[in-house]
């Protein structure tokens, strides 16, 4: 998201070039990335900040970029989670999201960065949703979605992984075992699991039995096998750990061009502020500031605890949000100080949803990310420059 948000596809090019090397220099020569998804549903946490914009047309621009840097690299992209997880609230590691949509939206908006790169791409992840307009199995286990929307629709002719079937959208449902079955008859390759050899060998004697039943037709397996063989001819070596890195500072120019003020702008000094976070810790970037740290949810006898301290301080307020709009108490507390302080700046250190949710805050801004560099990033824009450390 911070990508997109920096609006130059030549510094998400530069990017994806350097988690290539990082990637190559740990041994690896596959990442389970870019997102397709688009952020679409503010209660959806699952893909969050990994979603690079509401708007097709950008998330192919963007992911487009990024996973052509990591191909050029010698890492194979996997774009993910088709055939969309971002109009869902509900997490599938937790649940069985289901998409309501028709199937003209659908093809218009999350199909379409699908459509527009999985022609030439090597590699594809499922997502454990249900699109009822296509099928009333999630689209893992769904011929319908792997086999004609995948495959003839789309024309997509590499490797086609399954999300972790360890997950509770199939562990709950259909089960692990019996779910990597139907994924194999539906069309995909290879069955991805988070963790547990007894479950692996489980699954494997469930395929086996399928196979010798005639359920799961022996041609389908050869036909997967053959796939992901062309895919490992295709790998690339490590690169030596020595290696120097093409573009280290990558990251942090990202985060400071994602930096975005919403509504209003203010500069301000550590010396005359007080930051409140609600998670991500701003004051090791910045020497000498007053912070207070509270819980996502916090108490009301938390929240009168914090008016109590900024009332005794006197300083102008800076409020790091972290997802209020799904944290009531949160949002309950941003209030109150608001109320207190009207000229608070609140800055949204996710996804820019809570912008909405604070309408008479005067001054707004949005970060795209919490990791360390869109902390630096908000640091360098929000204090003076000599302040900051770097």
């Amino acid at each position: 998201m911070a990508m997109a948000a920096a609006g130059q596809v030549e510094l998400t090019r530069r990017a994806g070039a350097q988690v290539a090397h990082d990637l190559r220099r740990g041994g690896f020569n596959l990442n389970f990335a870019p997102v397709l998804d688009l952020a679409l549903e503010p209660a959806n946490v699952v893909i969050g900040t990994r979603a690079f914009s509401a708007d097709p047309q950008v998330v192919v621009e963007f992911a487009g970029a990024f996973a052509g840097a990591l191909r050029s690299g010698g890492i194979v992209p996997t774009f993910k989670h088709f055939p969309g997880h971002g109009g869902t609230a509900v997490d599938s590691h937790a649940g069985l999201p289901v998409i309501e949509a028709d199937e003209p939206r659908l093809r218009d908006r999350d199909l379409m960065p699908f459509a527009e790169l999985l022609p030439h791409a090597p590699a594809v992840m499922t997502a454990h949703v249900v699109v009822n307009v296509f099928d009333r199995r999630p689209a893992t286990l769904s011929p319908r979605v792997l086999g004609d929307l995948l495959r003839r629709d789309i024309g997509f002719s590499g490797v086609c992984f399954t999300d972790c079937m360890q997950m509770e959208a199939i562990a709950k449902t259909v089960g692990s075992e019996e779910g990597s079955v139907q994924a194999l008859i539906s069309g995909a390759d290879c069955i991805l699991l988070s963790n547990g050899l007894d479950v692996a060998r489980r699954i494997a004697q469930r395929i086996e039995r399928a196979v010798d039943s005639g359920r799961l037709p022996h041609q389908r397996l050869e036909e997967a096998y053959a796939r992901v063989q062309a895919l490992r001819g295709c790998l690339s070596e490590p690169l030596p750990l020595e290696s120097p890195p093409p573009d280290p500072t990558v990251g942090k120019e990202i985060a400071r061009r994602a930096f975005k003020w919403i509504r209003g702008e203010c500069r301000l000094t550590p010396a005359q502020s007080c930051v409140v976070s609600f998670g991500p810790s701003l004051s090791r970037n910045v020497p000498a500031l007053e912070e207070r740290v509270l819980p996502l949810d916090p108490t009301t006898a938390q929240t009168d605890w914090l008016l109590d301290e900024i009332r005794v301080l006197g300083k102008r307020i800076v409020v790091l949000s972290s997802r209020a709009h799904l944290h009531e108490s949160q949002a309950r507390t941003i209030e109150r100080l608001l109320t207190a302080h009207a000229d608070a700046c609140i800055v949204s250190t996710l996804e820019p949803f809570d912008q909405a949710r604070f309408t008479r805050a005067r001054h707004v801004a949005a970060t795209f990310g919490d990791s360390a560099p869109s902390l630096e990033g908000l640091a360098s824009k929000l204090f003076t420059e000599r302040a900051v450390v770097a």
